[in-house]
């Protein structure tokens, strides 16, 4: 209740939403893990790990989102913090689970740019618009924004110009595209950075499909 209190006390307004594809993006050495799902065992974990000291090697960062309902991200956090960039929807944030030792380590962005905002308004919904001409972002609540738009900085940086290199994730339906059938009830945080994901054209590994730790071992390898 404490959280949703903060975020209305800064309301977001945005006057056009911005196109994905009028973005001029540059490929970057970042990914991002973003999961909704529990079940992990222990050679799930183990093989993930190997990866990440494969990409450690190879100077990648790994942007974070500090979901306390995400346990493959809080893994990959745990192993991986001295390379991450932490973005949060608004100050405070699970606060309680972000344990760092020395916060200048590792860079946090607290508030949602409006840029953010402006591409998660056009990347949210098929027409900008309802029936009565108002953009349909603002009238979504705040909380809902401002998710929506902590979810673009998870796939484009800080300042929405570096696109991740790819995506992990980990929910039961094996989704890894929007062009899949995509249920909020079973990919859950996961299902609007699916989607992003694919109008970006950024490769998603959805690890609780057979075989797909396989192919990002390969992926990483080869970068």
């Amino acid at each position: 209740m404490s959280d949703k209190k903060e975020i209305k006390q800064k309301l977001v307004m945005i006057d056009t939403p911005l196109p994905i594809e009028d973005l001029e993006l540059m490929n970057s050495t970042t990914f991002a893990v973003i999961g909704a799902a529990k079940d992990l065992d222990i050679e799930l974990l183990d093989k993930v790990n190997d990866i990440l000291k494969v990409l450690k090697s190879k100077g990648y960062k790994y942007n974070y989102a500090n979901d306390s309902k995400d346990d493959l991200g809080n893994y990959v956090f745990t192993k991986y913090h001295l390379f991450t960039d932490i973005y949060l929807p608004f100050k405070g944030f699970n606060k309680e689970n972000l344990v760092i030792d020395d916060e200048e380590m590792i860079p946090a962005l607290i508030e949602p740019s409006i840029k953010a905002h402006k591409i998660a308004a056009r990347a949210k919904f098929k027409k900008d618009k309802d029936e009565d001409g108002n953009l349909r972002y603002n009238l979504l609540n705040e909380y809902t924004k401002k998710f929506a738009a902590r979810d673009i900085h998870l796939l484009l940086g800080g300042k929405c110009a570096l696109k991740v290199k790819f995506m992990i994730t980990y929910t039961t339906d094996d989704v890894e595209s929007s062009l899949e059938k995509l249920d909020y009830n079973i990919s859950g945080n996961a299902t609007f950075p699916i989607r992003v994901a694919t109008e970006l054209g950024v490769p998603v590994f959805n690890l609780h499909k057979i075989g797909r730790i396989e192919d990002l071992k390969e992926f990483v390898n080869n970068l």
